[in-house]
C-alpha cells in the first residue's frame, strides 16, 4: 500500500539510541536526534478500534511514513512535543514505506 502524500502531515522526529560508558565503565543510554521525516499519525483509541480489530491503548500512535535509514525498532519519536517508544515496526524497502505503533512515554535521556 502506497501512502497518500497529502496524509503525510505531521513532522516527526527520529531519535537514535547512543550508549557512552563512565569512568566506572557503567553504560548509559542516550538519546540523539538524527533525522526528522513528514508522516501519517493516527490516534485510534476505545470501542472504534476495537471494533476495527485495532489498538486499544491510550497514549499510542500508528505512524506510516517513507523508509529513513535512521528509523529502527530500537528509535525514539517525538511528535507534537510529546515522546514515543516503538512497540512494533515493520518496513518495507521495495514499496518504501514504514508503519508502526508507539506509546507515549513522559520523557527520553535527550543527549546534550
Amino acid at each position: 500500500m502506497s501512502y497518500p502524500r497529502g496524509q503525510m502531515d505531521k513532522r516527526v522526529k527520529i531519535f537514535a539510541p547512543v550508549r557512552q560508558s563512565n569512568e566506572y565503565g557503567q553504560t548509559h543510554v542516550q538519546y540523539r536526534e538524527v533525522a526528522r521525516m513528514w508522516a501519517w499519525v493516527t490516534w485510534v483509541r476505545g470501542a472504534r478500534a476495537l471494533s476495527r480489530g485495532q489498538i486499544d491503548v491510550y497514549h499510542s500512535v500508528m505512524v506510516r511514513s517513507d523508509v529513513k535509514a535512521q528509523l529502527t525498532p530500537y528509535s525514539r519519536l517525538e511528535i507534537s512535543g510529546k515522546y514515543y517508544v516503538i512497540d512494533s515496526f515493520h518496513a518495507d524497502e521495495q514499496l518504501n514505506e514504514c508503519q508502526l505503533t508507539a506509546f507515549e512515554v513522559e520523557s527520553i535521556d535527550k543527549e546534550v
